[in-house]
């Protein structure tokens, strides 16, 4: 591709985390290999969760750059983890929810250490002001959490 202008290029689709670019620097000549998720600002996992009676949440996966994957448990009655070593540094790590569940519920998602991330479901009663953790509360209910570099 020697010669070829970065306008006359053809335009890429999509590109996956571990498709590789090489950057020609111009005044040494010298090429780099990087990868794509090299150049992102932060890497990204976003999923539709549902969780079912005393099930582990399973999750539907729409995009994930972590470099692995995550594993949904269920620990007790709206309390759930989702593991993967390593991958949510402290400071670095943002967790987003969806909020809104079934059932009249909430779920609240969060970092608990470099290795999990807690998500609890509850039912909203605010006729006596009580927010009882439940099961079957998630279902399809969207997450994203997001790993800085």
């Amino acid at each position: 591709m020697a010669g070829i202008k970065v306008t006359d290029l053809p335009v890429l689709g999509a590109a996956a985390p571990d498709d590789v670019m090489y950057i020609v620097e111009t005044l040494t000549g010298t090429s780099k290999q990087i990868n794509v998720e090299d150049i992102s600002s932060y890497k990204v996992y976003t999923a539709l969760l549902t969780q079912i009676g005393t099930g582990a949440p399973t999750a539907t996966v729409l995009q994930n750059t972590l470099g692995g994957t995550i594993v949904w448990a269920r620990g007790d009655v709206g309390d759930y983890t989702g593991t993967l070593v390593g991958a949510f540094p402290a400071n670095k790590t943002f967790c987003i929810n969806g909020g809104v569940s079934i059932n009249g519920g909430q779920m609240y998602l969060s970092r608990t250490s470099n290795d999990l991330i807690n998500m609890y479901s509850y039912l909203i009663n605010f006729d006596d002001l009580a927010f009882p953790t439940s099961d079957n509360v998630i279902q399809g209910s969207s997450i994203e959490i997001r790993v800085y570099p």
